[in-house]
């Protein structure tokens, strides 16, 4: 088959790029001409490379021209490689802006779409109707699409390689966290990382890795650290994110400086445009006690799979797809929505506490600060619990969201059979 598949350039660290690389090799391995579209590629095309951790990508890259998600670009590439399949990685409501609805797709369709949010972005289900096959990434937004719109999804979760990302010996871990300790991890003042010498063996270390944008609600994130650290000499709060990212809606340093806890948050001193190979990823995950996220919604998570895969446990917003892939799994805790006395799943269609409405009219889930603040404790203060939920996490991730063996073998299944359709 030829394929041809639009999203994030491959290059660029999103978690669109990362399944797009291992769905588009994965495609190509299997006997496929994979061309992938990176609406924010811009340059030459790309054959046959191989990254600086040697991971290599036999695929084509091709670049965009500028246009709105490469709306103008896709019409050219239909010409020139005439694909038998065309696939689509992004938000909905980015096609709404490139005005999907008035292409004409000359091959069969999918788009594996995300939702993140109590209710699909505004219009987007006319995105879904336009193309073939609707290939949700998480049950949530399959099940949403079903009952808002009468949608038949298919799914197919997001992965994650187990076999490269998993939990370190405890000899590995103390080994990993000496390595660590010498100058790996920063601090951020006047807009500058500062390596810091600091030993990490005896430290209860929260993780994030997340975009610094606004749907992350990384600010939370920090109030309820703060929160939580202010008894605390033996507690840290890594940041694997870009401080000065220009999606950031507020100086999160700062912020914690403010609360008096900024010198125990660190920074890896990744910069968007400069992000960690996979095995810095991997030695990142086995350094955190627990992964700690205040998101407003996910419309996956693929950090929560990475993470559960290093048998690290998960503490996160209950909401969208927490539940499905954290607390169903017994992988960790989810955090209530203010307001909120019980777990709010599946979202509710109105208006409620714990909630605000953003862009596309979706409703954005908000943390608990205070029951934050009591499940970091509940994690700091029991070890055994922690062990339990990571051992789940890293169960759930083997058997629900392993690369080679789960999502690649479906995702080549399912092309097959849609190939073979008239």
């Amino acid at each position: 088959m030829k394929i041809l598949h639009l999203s994030d350039s491959v290059l660029h660290p999103t978690g669109y790029a990362n399944q797009s690389r291992l769905l588009c090799q994965t495609l190509q391995n299997a006997g496929n001409q994979v061309f992938t579209l990176g609406h924010n590629h811009h340059g030459m095309p790309i054959r046959n490379w191989e990254f600086e951790d040697g991971t290599k990508q036999t695929y084509t890259l091709l670049p965009s021209d500028g246009s709105p998600y490469a709306r103008n670009a896709v019409n050219e590439y239909f010409a020139r490689y005439k694909p038998e399949i065309f696939g689509i990685l992004l938000d909905t409501f980015m096609l709404m802006q490139a005005q999907i609805t008035d292409w004409q797709i000359p091959a069969k369709s999918y788009f594996w779409y995300p939702s993140d949010g109590g209710w699909f972005p505004k219009f987007c289900e006319q995105v879904l109707k336009k193309i073939d096959y609707p290939v949700a990434m998480a049950k949530f937004g399959q099940d949403q699409a079903k009952r808002l719109f009468d949608i038949n999804a298919h799914y197919i979760p997001h992965g994650v390689k187990t076999q490269f990302f998993y939990p370190f010996s405890p000899e590995q871990k103390l080994q990993n966290r000496l390595k660590y300790s010498s100058g790996a991890l920063h601090a951020f003042k006047n807009n500058q990382f500062f390596p810091l010498n600091i030993d990490l063996t005896n430290k209860f270390i929260l993780g994030c890795v997340s975009r610094n944008q606004g749907r992350k609600n990384l600010p939370e994130t920090i109030k309820a650290f703060c929160e939580f650290a202010k008894d605390k000499e033996d507690v840290l709060l890594v940041f694997h994110s870009d401080p000065v990212d220009n999606a950031a809606v507020c100086d999160l340093q700062a912020l914690a400086d403010r609360w008096g806890q900024g010198h125990k948050v660190l920074w890896t001193g990744m910069r968007i445009h400069n992000p960690y190979p996979d095995s810095r990823m991997r030695e990142l995950y086995n350094l955190f006690d627990v992964f700690f996220l205040t998101t407003s919604g996910e419309g996956f998570g693929i950090p929560f799979v990475e993470s559960m895969a290093c048998g690290v446990p998960v503490l996160a917003t209950d909401f969208t797809t927490t539940k499905e892939l954290i607390t169903d799994n017994d992988a960790g805790l989810g955090i209530k929505l203010m307001g909120e006395n019980e777990r709010c799943y599946p979202a509710e269609e109105k208006l409620r506490n714990g909630t605000i409405t953003g862009t596309w009219e979706v409703d954005r889930g908000f943390a608990d600060f205070y029951d934050s603040v009591d499940k970091l404790n509940k994690m700091y203060n029991d070890v055994q619990l922690r062990k339990k939920l990571g051992m789940n996490a890293r169960n759930a991730a083997v058997k629900h969201y392993d690369w080679d063996n789960v999502v690649g073998k479906n995702w080549c299944k399912f092309l097959e059979e849609i190939h073979e359709r008239p």
